[in-house]
């Protein structure tokens, strides 16, 4: 038998002896609590929810998931892991385990909640580590996340009009909103201080068209002005500095 051909076979043999040994290890939730009934798993799960256990309830949980991911409680349990993880600070996994609940239950009376914390995780995506406890500038951040977070709350309000969590997510759209528009007004500012005016009134026009009622609405507003006159498109200029006199004296 060639060298190679028994390198792959005893690498099969050792994975596969890999993976039964990790599904026996006492740290595998399923295996931990294999023989606790799955009323009492869900109700020790609950208390460690309740008084503050996070971690624990989210072993309990996982080990109720893998175990009956049919039973009594199978949707409410994946909902409490989503919770679960966002409190105790791991957001990737709680971001995998709501998208894991939209996909599995998309008719479920619960979903709403699902989109509700997706928004909410997306959100502290982009605050970071650091940003929870010392706030900083996030519209000098990277806004990818806040950017998803806006279309999952988006989605949210459009088609769960009736959910509880519906006021919530508008908030969040219009923090989000102003966050984005901020980043765009600073993106344009940068460029007309570089001389870059036919890029700094794309910006500006960008906020203008697609952020209506951000705060940063009037220093867009300059930005375009400002870079018109330095292109010597006047009329432009004049168009948009009437709308700053409009809205001065409305």
């Amino acid at each position: 038998m060639p060298l190679i051909k028994k390198f792959n076979i005893v690498l099969l043999i050792s994975l596969s002896l890999f993976l039964v040994a990790c599904a026996s290890t006492p740290d595998n939730p399923a295996e931990k609590y294999k023989n606790t009934p799955e009323k009492k798993l869900y109700q020790e799960a609950l208390v460690a929810m309740k008084d503050g256990s996070y971690k624990n309830a989210i072993e309990k949980f996982e080990a109720l998931d893998a175990r009956y991911p049919f039973g009594e409680h199978a949707e409410r349990q994946q909902l409490f892991i989503i919770y679960a993880y966002y409190k105790s600070d791991e957001i990737a996994e709680a971001l995998a385990a709501s998208d894991r609940f939209i996909h599995l239950h998309p008719d479920s009376q619960y979903v709403d909640y699902a989109y509700f914390m997706k928004g909410v995780l997306n959100y502290r995506q982009n605050q970071g580590v650091f940003e929870k406890y010392f706030p900083s500038d996030l519209s000098e951040r990277d806004l990818a996340p806040a950017r998803q977070s806006y279309i999952t709350f988006a989605t949210l309000v459009e088609s769960y009009p009736e959910s509880q969590y519906r006021d919530a997510a508008i908030q969040y759209m219009i923090y989000l909103r102003n966050l984005m528009a901020e980043q765009e007004v600073k993106i344009a500012q940068f460029y007309y201080d570089r001389k870059a005016y036919i890029a700094a009134s794309n910006r500006a026009n960008l906020v203008i068209m697609h952020y209506e009622g951000a705060p940063v609405m009037k220093q867009a507003l300059d930005i375009a002005v400002n870079s018109y006159k330095q292109l010597h498109l006047d009329d432009l200029a004049q168009m948009y500095q009437e709308v700053i006199d409009y809205n001065s004296l409305a």
